[in-house]
């Protein structure tokens, strides 16, 4: 568990303030464009889901680390 959090999360963390860096030069580079900005919105609005996937991801493993090397138990009820 210690490893997960001294590990992935702070390179997860780096990541994602790069992508809002990026996001964010983007977004007034495409201010003036309505399509472009559509499209815009809608990658952002992606990313919004992938960051949130990202974060329940990690938040499994920090729970279930032993989950890496066993996989996902099955759910047998």
């Amino acid at each position: 568990m210690t490893r997960i959090n001294n590990d992935v999360t702070p390179e997860l963390a780096a990541a994602m303030k790069d992508v809002r860096k990026t996001v964010n030069s983007a977004e007034r580079t495409l201010a003036d464009d309505s399509l472009l900005q559509q499209d815009m919105r809608q990658t952002l609005q992606e990313l919004t889901r992938a960051a949130g996937s990202v974060r329940v991801l990690t938040d499994y493993l920090e729970r279930h680390p032993e989950s890496l090397l066993r996989g996902k138990p099955d759910d047998k009820k």
